[in-house]
């Protein structure tokens, strides 16, 4: 049987804060995408796209964790609000990670800017209707 979508999405993350790039991937499916979610924009797809942009990721910032602040399930998707610490060439932020899991593996994975980014001061708060900053 296989995973839960929470499990996977799990996993991945304890694969991603160890620096396992090959655990990491067996949490994807063969041609997972990788996405912006604020602009649609395929960042990548496959194993093999994957591997390269989180491999070269895990050796340039060996330190770099992802922390889980919270996390909500509703069916096959997954959304972290992560804080991502460790990463030398820029200052810790906060992101939004939501994955889609079919049989125990991520086929998508959708990523916010940077919640601090000038691209996400620009949005209007939900609640609020007024810019996030």
């Amino acid at each position: 049987m296989p995973r839960s979508p929470i499990a996977t999405v799990q996993a991945q993350l304890e694969a991603y804060n160890a620096r396992n790039i090959d655990a990491f991937l067996a949490t994807f499916a063969h041609d997972a995408q990788v996405i912006d979610q604020d602009t649609g924009e395929l960042r990548c797809q496959g194993h093999d796209a994957i591997r390269a942009r989180y491999g070269a990721q895990f050796i340039e910032h060996p330190h770099q964790r992802s922390h889980v602040i919270s996390r909500h399930a509703v069916g096959t998707f997954v959304a972290d609000l992560e804080y991502i610490t460790g990463n030398t060439s820029r200052p810790d932020v906060h992101l939004i990670a939501t994955y889609r899991v079919r049989q125990g593996l991520i086929d998508r994975m959708w990523l916010t800017p940077r919640l601090d980014s000038p691209a996400m001061r620009e949005h209007e708060h939900p609640l609020t209707n007024s810019p996030t900053r």
